[in-house]
Formats: C-alpha cells, structure tokens, sequence
C-alpha cells in the first residue's frame, strides 16, 4: 500500500509557500484484513529509510508515525518483512543509472 502524505501548513505568499515543519505526526489508518505490515519504508529523492509503524494483527488498526514531516513523504506498508532491503536495493541500480558516464 502506498502512503501519501502531504502537509497543508503553508503560508500562501505572491512569491513562495514556505511550509511550516509538523512534529511527531501520527496517521491512523484501517486497512484491509489481508493487509498486515511486516515492514514500512520511507521512498525520497535522498534514499529509503525504515518507517515506523504499528499494526494490530486481524482489526486492520495501523499507525504510522512520522518524526518530521516538510512537504510530503511517500511511505509504503508491505506484507514482506524483507520489503525495506528490496527498495535499497532498486535505490542503489536507479541512482546507479543516474550517475552513469555516457
């Protein structure tokens, strides 16, 4: 599953939108019985790193907890424990690619 999650604390200004940082933001989700976390991860521009989740087994009650939240973070909640590996490692070929001499 794939977690949006954007701040909408911003100023509106003629020239910028600075956004103002939220602290220790917690979502509360219910999601499908077939859904249980076993691993979360965080996907930006600067890599992947561990989300921190709890999920109730069998109830679908999930909360993800974000430390600082700027702009938007994208969070995936996975079935597989092995999840947060997998994305490092697609991490690691793209930005391989991208720094590729041609």
């Amino acid at each position: 599953m794939f977690l949006f999650v954007i701040n909408q604390d911003y100023e509106i200004h003629n020239e910028s939108y600075p956004w103002k940082s939220a602290k220790d933001v917690a979502i509360d989700i219910t999601l499908p019985n077939w859904l249980i976390p076993k691993a979360a991860v965080s996907l930006a521009p600067e890599g992947v790193t561990p989300a921190k989740i709890t999920a109730k087994s069998g109830n679908g009650q999930t909360k993800v907890m974000i430390d600082t939240l700027e702009v938007g973070q994208l969070i995936v909640l996975c079935n597989d424990p092995g999840a947060e590996v997998k994305y490092r490692s697609a991490y690691s070929k793209i930005m391989e690619f991208e720094n590729k001499t041609f």
